[in-house]
């Protein structure tokens, strides 16, 4: 039974003028498939805005790249291993890992960063070991590796019980004249294999990943991954790009060896000949020489790890291959380039498959998802910022709070700082334990100032199903406004959709609409989006997930915005900022499309990241969907966090912590100058409308009283307006009767979390993670089950 529709298989048949062979149809299979094809979103994906004066390299290529500084990119890109992790979660995590480090070095970039998103019901999850084994996939292949994971969101929901998502984030640096291309455009070039020999892993993994849970879903096997494999590759790659030998690369991931050479000689306008029997391989028996069509359909769909293939000239190939063989790397020439546009595979002298490159990788009938989503299904529009349950914007100074107002304040926040440690889009494991993370990097010139990047992932299904559009257009605005809080520019956007079935019309809207959203938020903050990942078919038994679109922004980071906060000292101010009315655009109302207006978001985004780097605060987090209570709450938690890894938080004479290390207690007082969102206000918040101003504002800390009337100053001017929450004082103070103490709100905290549990241990040592959740060698696996 073929892969492929009636439509799809007529189509093959009208473009080779012939039925294909066996072989020629699995290749149309896994190349038309919709995690290789993009079949149901392509057409979608035009209306991203890609160009731009900052952009290197955009969708197309391995990863995207940016100008950053000093001649450098900064390559990134997200990618999902959604599938794969549930039946096999420990080797699904971290192939996923390696394979978007492969996507970004590929491109010459040294590895400088990574994060990413789990989305997971954490009951289930942790009882069955699937949270165990994606964590310590993820942990035991960074720690092997040698890459930083700057922060990996946890979103807690029973809707993911069934299908779980792990995306990834990775980061690289390359020198713009140094940046690699995956066209292979020249005559002449031949083909290196580079990696681990073929074997059957993932073989039919794309289609595997193109098919919802239930249905009659491919048995797969999952790749191993092998970190240390993986690491020597890496080096090389690089090298031979620096020697200028690399004409052209790409990763083998989805379908392998087939998608990267077809790829290559397609993007290039040619067409390719592979010598089958000449590319690695440990599954043949011993002895076997003779290439049959089988073997060859698993030499082409396996998706063996730790494996690249370079186009490189003629006359360079042994000096590519002893290249590779001084770092430890298997290679062998496997074929060539050929300037017909022919795909062809040869073996023992025979040739197995003989198509157009072109009908292979780009003929695909396409599908325009809007033409199928009837009006009907259509979301009604979001309530606007006077829905229930939405939290009052600042009021003005003097509203006043009276003492026993501020008590009960204080006992409200308690509870708000126990719902922010439980929150499902509020868990986050890894260094810094926060949603940014950070890498300093030297200047190129000891003229050159210092600095680095900084870099996040936003999700919250909550606020996208409310409305995708705007939901997913918010998701852009958090992100740059983290990196701003911290006072960095944003330069880029990378992105991965997740959705359900798309034959679901509520799935359909709900991807056109988000797709929409992310291209409106990009837009209005003059950032292009240059690279990302589509996952479909996240679906169990025919129920599909919540659209859980995920994004990414890297941004320039000067000195300045790499330090981290100090310490909360008495004095300090909590400050609520809230952007223009109009900075969000209208509700939708029918009349207006209720996308995001650039005029007034995009300044008040580049004032706050001004306020940041003029010091007038230290630390800050958007409001993220529960409301400015739920924000602030956040922001205590952060800073708590950070003295606590800093070895400041513990009780004087702490075993291990001197009693000058440990910081004295403190308490927070809701002040009595401005009620802030505590006025008329649920203490929990959330707004229905996903742009509401509210809901794109702020909470930051002042490290002094003093500089409130400068930040007041900067947020007015750019629009925008401010309120005092709350002061940190002594534990002597007379205030901090009215208060609550900064210990207590630390206990709350550790009380609420239970979930997710982040095991520091695997980072430290990945062989423990292995041990602990594959004590057979072979890791929890529910292949089984998915087939179910």
């Amino acid at each position: 039974m073929s892969g492929l529709t009636p439509e799809e298989l007529e189509a093959v048949e009208a473009g080779l003028g012939r039925a294909p062979n066996a072989l020629e149809l699995a290749l149309f299979e896994a190349l038309w498939s919709e995690h290789c094809s993009y079949k149901h979103t392509k057409l979608l994906l035009k209306r991203l805005p890609t160009r731009g004066p900052g952009v290197v390299a955009g969708p197309g290529e391995g990863a995207g790249a940016v100008a950053w500084r000093d001649g450098r990119a900064v390559v990134f890109k997200l990618e999902s291993h959604n599938h794969p992790s549930y039946v096999a979660p420990f080797d699904g995590a971290a192939t996923g890992l390696g394979g978007i480090l492969r996507d970004v070095f590929g491109m010459g970039a040294e590895i400088v960063g990574a994060a990413g998103a789990i989305f997971a019901d954490g009951a289930t999850a942790k009882a069955s070991g699937l949270l165990d084994g994606v964590i310590a996939g993820l942990q035991a292949y960074a720690a092997a590796f040698g890459v930083p994971v700057g922060a990996v969101l946890a979103v807690d929901d029973p809707a993911y019980a069934q299908n779980p998502l792990v995306n990834v984030l990775a980061v690289g640096v390359v020198a713009v004249d140094r940046l690699a291309r995956s066209a292979a455009g020249e005559d002449d070039l031949v083909f290196v294999y580079a990696g681990r020999p073929t074997d059957l892993d993932g073989v039919r993994g794309a289609a595997f990943a193109s098919a919802a849970f239930g249905a009659a879903a491919p048995a797969v096997r999952v790749p191993k991954a092998d970190p240390e494999a993986g690491k020597r590759l890496y080096r090389a790659t690089l090298a031979l790009i620096a020697a200028g030998w690399v004409r052209a690369v790409q990763d083998m991931g989805a379908a392998g060896l087939l998608s990267a050479s077809a790829e290559m000689a397609a993007k290039g306008g040619r067409g390719a000949t592979l010598w089958l029997d000449r590319v690695p391989e440990a599954f043949l028996p011993a002895g076997e020489k003779a290439i049959t069509p089988e073997a060859a359909e698993a030499m082409m769909l396996s998706e063996t790890q730790e494996r690249m293939l370079f186009a490189v000239r003629r006359g360079d190939v042994p000096a590519v291959l002893a290249a590779l063989a001084s770092h430890g790397v298997p290679a062998a020439a496997v074929g060539e380039v050929r300037s017909d546009g022919r795909y062809v595979l040869v073996a023992g002298g025979r040739v197995l498959a003989d198509v157009p490159v072109a009908l292979l990788v780009d003929g695909v009938p396409l599908h325009d998802l809007r033409a199928r989503v009837p009006g009907a299904v259509l979301r009604p529009p979001a309530n606007g910022p006077g829905s229930a349950g939405a939290a009052d914007g600042p009021p003005a100074p003097g509203a006043g709070l009276a003492g026993s107002e501020a008590a009960a304040l204080a006992a409200s926040f308690g509870s708000a700082v126990e719902r922010a440690a439980r929150s499902a889009v509020r868990r986050w494991f890894g260094p810094g334990r926060g949603p940014v993370g950070a890498v300093r990097l030297p200047a190129e010139a000891a003229d050159r100032p210092a600095g680095g990047l900084l870099y996040t992932v936003v999700a919250d299904p909550a606020l996208v199903a409310r409305d995708a559009r705007r939901g997913t257009a918010a998701l852009v605005v958090r992100g740059a406004l983290r990196l701003a809080l911290r006072g960095a520019r944003p330069l880029g956007v990378t992105n991965n959709l997740n959705f359900g079935d798309p034959a679901d019309p509520r799935v359909a809207r709900d991807l056109v609409e988000a797709i929409e959203g992310l291209a409106a938020g990009a837009e209005a903050l003059a950032l292009p989006v240059v690279s990302g990942n589509v996952s479909l078919y996240n679906a169990t038994a025919g129920r599909s997930i919540p659209p859980s679109p995920v994004v990414g922004l890297v941004g320039d980071a000067p000195e300045a915005a790499l330090a981290g906060p100090p310490p909360l000292a008495p004095g300090d101010v909590l400050v609520w900022i809230v952007p223009p009315a109009d900075a969000a655009g209208p509700p939708r109302d029918g009349a207006a499309d209720g996308l995001p207006a650039p005029a007034a978001l995009r300044p008040w985004i580049e004032a706050l990241g001004a306020a940041r780097l003029r010091r007038l605060f230290t630390a800050g987090v958007p409001v993220e969907g529960a409301g400015p209570v739920e924000a602030a709450a956040e922001l205590l938690l952060l800073l708590l966090d950070e003295e606590e890894r800093s070895g400041r938080a513990a009780p004087a004479g702490a075993r291990g912590r001197s009693e000058e290390a440990a910081l004295p207690e403190r308490a927070l007082v809701f002040a009595a100058e401005d009620g802030g969102p505590f006025v008329g206000g649920s203490p929990a918040g959330g707004l229905a409308d996903p742009l509401a101003p509210e809901n794109v504002s702020a909470a930051v800390v002042v490290a002094a009283g003093e500089a409130v009337p400068a930040l007041r100053a900067t947020i007015e001017a750019a629009g925008g307006r401010a309120a005092v929450l709350a002061r940190v004082v002594a534990a002597d103070d007379p205030a901090a009767e009215a208060g609550i103490r900064l210990s207590a709100l630390r206990a709350k905290a550790a009380s609420a979390v239970d979930a997710f549990v982040f095991d520091e241990t695997a980072a430290e040592d990945p062989a423990t993670a292995a041990e602990r959740v594959r004590p057979d060698g072979t890791g929890p696996d529910r292949r089984e089950e998915a087939a179910r």
